[in-house]
C-alpha cells in the first residue's frame, strides 16, 4: 500500500493536505488499484475501500498503524527510511 497526501483546490481556494491518494498493489497477480479520497473523513473512506479491495486482508490490526502514519505525513513529521 502506498499513500500520498496532497492538496485540493476548490473555487480558487487551496485546501492543504485534504486529499489522500491510496494505491494498493498485489504482487501475487500484478494488479494495481488507485483511488483518491477527499475531505475531513478521507482516512475513514480510504480504510473502508482498502478493506473492501483486499477482501478483508487489510484488517483492523493494520488500521491504527496506517492512521498514525497518515497523520504523521499530514503533519510533515514522517521521514522515509
Amino acid at each position: 500500500m502506498y499513500i500520498r497526501i496532497g492538496h485540493v483546490e476548490q473555487n480558487g481556494v487551496l485546501h492543504q493536505f485534504k486529499a489522500l491518494e491510496v494505491t494498493l498493489t498485489y504482487n501475487t497477480h500484478d494488479s494495481v488499484y488507485k483511488r483518491i479520497f477527499k475531505g475531513h473523513n478521507m482516512v475513514d473512506k480510504a480504510m473502508e475501500w482498502a478493506f473492501m479491495m483486499s477482501e478483508g486482508d487489510f484488517g483492523s490490526e493494520n488500521r491504527e498503524e496506517l492512521v498514525r502514519h497518515i497523520e504523521r505525513v499530514i503533519q510533515g513529521t514522517y521521514t522515509p527510511n
